[in-house]
């Protein structure tokens, strides 16, 4: 009868064994996640940014026939657009505030129409009690004061509602690129066992 006979513990391979094979993970899911708040963060600070500017500009302070004397309240010591309807005959104004200083009107930096009005005059509001004086051979409810967009307002436009979106949606599209590719080019980790 044979008994097994056990060897005694040989030691270490002498043929060097192969590397592990490094095992590359893909992104985490927050990187989607993040990708797509910004693109969301992008278009809401845009829309914010528009309806803020139209919003400003389609509020009517006052509004009066173009012809006689109306007196109005509007807010004090801020610049205004005196806005007539664009087809027809503009009417000759002026204005007085509630102390009896004359409000001068001047030419607005650059063409300005809302709806079918033209800005055709801007001026300080004075203490926003005003008194206006017209003439028009067409009466009709035409002379409209309302805020007039300066080259600041235009700017801040220009810097916040469109240069931050572009900024904010570009990097979540490039994170989403980013992270879309490496989902798909790297290797999973395998399943242990």
């Amino acid at each position: 009868m044979l008994w097994p006979v056990s060897m005694p513990y040989a030691g270490p391979s002498p043929y060097p064994s192969a590397p592990p094979v490094p095992v590359q993970k893909g992104p985490r899911g927050w990187w989607f996640v993040l990708g797509v708040i910004l693109v969301i963060a992008s278009i809401a600070v845009f829309a914010v940014s528009i309806a803020g500017f139209l919003r400003t500009f389609a509020h009517t302070d006052a509004q009066f026939p173009d012809d006689g004397r109306h007196q109005v309240v509007v807010p004090a010591h801020v610049e205004r657009g005196l806005y007539v309807l664009a087809d027809v005959s503009h009417p000759s104004c002026s204005a007085r505030d509630g102390t009896g200083a004359r409000i001068r009107f001047h030419r607005p930096g650059s063409d300005f129409t809302y709806n079918s009005s033209i800005a055709v005059a801007t001026f300080d509001t004075g203490d926003g009690r005003l008194t206006f004086s017209c003439r028009s051979p067409d009466v009709i409810d035409a002379v409209r004061i309302a805020a007039v967009p300066n080259r600041h307002d235009e700017a801040r436009l220009a810097l916040i509602g469109i240069g931050l979106p572009l900024l904010i949606g570009g990097a979540g599209v490039l994170v989403l690129v980013v992270a879309t590719i490496l989902w798909f080019t790297r290797r999973r980790m395998p399943a242990t066992p």
